[in-house]
């Protein structure tokens, strides 16, 4: 069985995945290719979190480190979480949108005790985010 992922040369965004029976012909495969795409044979990428890089399927930056699930954060107005966005992430906290510019980074800090959502739009290829703060406890990236 042939595995492959058809991609967008220029961005590395996979849009389709197939397999083909062995023996299938290599101008087959790219027949059967969405319009502006190329073709990759190699194991079937996750389509939701890798993407292609000059052949080679790689999985998709993150906004955080990707490891922790929980970040403790102390209600103190001190303690911060804090990470770099990439330029032109949008952040939606409290149906408000806001745009980063370069250098800029997401810092939160609290007071107050309870629970805060935000949500991140990175451009590609970065993964989106969700992220809800709780200040009782600990920050959960969802």
């Amino acid at each position: 069985m042939r595995s492959i992922n058809y991609y967008e040369a220029a961005s590395g965004e996979i849009v389709q995945q197939d397999e083909f029976e062995d023996g299938t012909l290599d101008a087959d495969i790219t027949a059967a290719a969405p319009a502006g795409t190329v073709w990759l044979e190699s194991e079937l990428a996750d389509i939701n979190s890798d993407y292609i890089v000059a052949g080679v399927i790689t999985a998709r930056p993150t906004l955080t480190d990707g490891n922790d699930d929980l970040i403790p954060i102390i209600t103190d107005g001190v303690d911060s979480v804090t990470f770099p966005l990439p330029t032109g992430t949008t952040v939606t906290f409290e149906g408000t949108q806001t745009v980063s510019v370069a250098g800029e980074s997401f810092t939160f800090t609290t007071v107050r005790r309870g629970t805060f959502q935000f949500i991140f739009e990175p451009p590609w290829p970065t993964l989106p985010l969700a992220l809800t703060i709780s200040t009782d406890s600990e920050v959960q990236i969802l």
